[in-house]
């Protein structure tokens, strides 16, 4: 009940355990591959439109479709059972990433939090153009499996999102065969969860999620890839500016969920992928704003945070589009890609995929405004 929660956004970091993944037979991924590669030479510098139909090569949609549930399955335990031995209890470190921003009762807060948000965009306005380098099934295949890992090993949020982030500029920069598409993903997952945890997965966790495929020495060549090429390693990311606007939103907890579902599924999208990084967090608030009644984007913060209202409501429509034409999506071989929609499927993620979605409000004619 909404009603109940409307000032609930600063409650206690909410656990999530994770989902089992689903059990699929475990196919050699090189059996499935072709010749070729994803890199510069493919990306496309325009956005493209999700919910329309791509002529992906179906190598290249096969190029991470085999992958190893019950490997990930089998190394998430092994991992959690190590980690516990250590430790009295188990935690997950998944949270709802609004409830860990600036407390409302720090004095000045709303000021510390635009101190964050002007450094953050900052930041992101230092980077050069973006171009998406996935095509756009391997990204949303890539997307689900790098979800899932991250749900099974209890990983915490950024990981998930700054993982996401280093494979893209990798990809970015450059060629990848189509083989190396899960080492790159998974060498990105490993990275991230060594800049953000304080017990990451061992790297033979890693080979074994990616069903032995590859080498220790392969990890150790992209990692050394990545930090020839990326100069930075902790860029900005949707669930930073998330955790800044939702209190400005005067989100509810439940609405708050949503928020973030909606940004780990902006991970998948061929749109948000060319975009700045500040609009997916601004279009998934106010999706979830609208859903809840709460009024969306409100003009006070067009100025706030100098986003116009007619570029917040145009992402909001892409990222809407997006969530609701990826509900069936499935592998070449069938698999379902409902990792987000597993993970945010439970009590302590406030059952955030089952919760309605409405459709972006439209903005008023240029008249009615005067």
């Amino acid at each position: 009940d909404d009603n109940n929660d409307n000032n609930d956004h600063n409650d206690a970091t909410v656990q999530l355990k994770p989902h089992t993944p689903p059990t699929t037979e475990t196919a050699e991924v090189s059996q499935l591959l072709a010749e070729g590669s994803v890199g510069p030479d493919l990306a496309p510098d325009q956005p493209c439109n999700d919910d329309k139909n791509d002529n992906d090569d179906s190598a290249v949609q096969q190029a991470v479709a085999a992958l190893p549930d019950q490997a990930i399955a089998q190394a998430a335990d092994q991992a959690v059972d190590a980690q516990a031995a250590d430790e009295q209890e188990v935690i997950s470190p998944f949270n709802l990433w609004v409830s860990v921003g600036v407390p409302e009762d720090i004095r000045g807060a709303d000021e510390l939090r635009m101190a964050q948000y002007r450094h953050l965009r900052r930041e992101e306005d230092a980077k050069p153009a973006r171009k998406a380098g996935l095509p756009r099934r391997a990204r949303k295949i890539l997307a689900d499996w790098m979800t899932e890992v991250q749900t099974s090993f209890r990983l915490a949020e950024d990981v998930l999102h700054l993982a996401s982030k280093l494979l893209h500029q990798y990809v970015q920069l450059k060629d990848v065969s189509q083989t190396q598409l899960q080492l790159v993903a998974a060498t990105c997952l490993w990275m991230a969860a060594k800049l953000q945890e304080v017990h990451p997965p061992e790297l033979s966790d890693m080979v074994f999620v990616c069903a032995n495929l590859y080498e220790r020495d392969d990890f150790a060549r992209i990692e050394n890839q990545l930090l020839a090429i990326i100069p930075d390693l902790l860029p900005p990311l949707p669930i930073h500016y998330l955790s800044l606007f939702v209190p400005h939103l005067n989100l509810s907890t439940t609405a708050s969920a949503q928020a973030q579902y909606l940004v780990d599924f902006s991970l998948s999208s061929h749109y948000f992928g060319q975009v700045e990084t500040v609009r997916s967090a601004a279009a998934a608030c106010h999706l979830a704003s609208v859903s809840h009644n709460q009024g969306g984007w409100a003009d006070e913060l067009v100025a706030l945070f100098s986003l116009p209202k007619r570029v917040v409501l145009a992402d909001a429509e892409q990222l809407y589009k997006h969530v609701m034409s990826s509900q069936n999506d499935t592998t070449p071989n069938g698999r379902r890609l409902d990792a987000v929609t597993q993970k945010y499927n439970c009590e302590a993620g406030y059952f955030a995929s089952r919760l309605p979605l409405l459709p972006p409000v439209a903005a008023p004619p240029v008249a009615a405004q005067q």
